[in-house]
């Protein structure tokens, strides 16, 4: 029988959670930014209520730790921590890029498009900056190839020039179109809703 985890991020413009229990999976993925930390709280009640079931039945809390927006950061680590202190339930702390990369792959996989093997995330970061993790997928999971940071668009677009990405998911594809050398990669601009 599935443990009952409920996870949250708000590390992007994007609130997403979701919670994991023996009847079933339910997920919200909507707008975030400036309202994720007035509508977070009430999105994982929701979820909640809309599986029968209660906090002190929830054996984790995963929280998107980043890297991303400050504010969306302090938001999911807080709410997270709270619950997870007033019900003495466990706290995950999960790689946001990661998350994407692993919605991606997903995309990929249902599509019939190869899915196992190398991804880089790239998320906008503002001010023509990119967050940006390499990843692996094989046989026993996920692997880190190039830990998350911070990079300026030309630094990402060397480091593509010179070994170009096969797969790329995230925000940056849309905020920056052609100014990222894409090469031949597939791309995957949004999580699945």
């Amino acid at each position: 029988m599935p443990p009952v985890l409920l996870a949250l991020d708000t590390a992007t413009d994007r609130l997403a959670a979701a919670l994991l229990a023996p009847a079933g999976r339910w997920c919200v993925n909507e707008a975030g930014g400036a309202q994720a930390s007035a509508r977070l709280i009430p999105v994982l009640t929701g979820l909640l209520q809309g599986a029968g079931l209660a906090m002190p039945q929830v054996q984790a809390v995963a929280f998107g730790q980043g890297p991303g927006a400050f504010t969306g950061l302090r938001t999911a680590c807080a709410v997270a921590q709270g619950l997870a202190f007033a019900h003495a339930t466990p706290v995950l702390a999960i790689d946001s890029l990661l998350i994407v990369a692993d919605d991606a792959r997903d995309q990929a996989a249902s599509n019939g498009t190869g899915a196992d093997g190398p991804w880089w995330v790239a998320m906008d970061a503002r001010m023509d900056e990119v967050y940006a993790a390499a990843y692996h997928h094989g046989p026993a999971g996920w692997a880190v190839q190039v830990a998350p940071q911070l990079y300026t668009l030309g630094a990402l677009a060397d480091s593509w020039l010179a070994a170009p990405p096969q797969r790329v998911a995230g925000s940056a594809i849309d905020a920056f179109g052609d100014r990222l050398p894409w090469g031949g990669a597939a791309l995957w601009p949004r999580c699945a809703d």
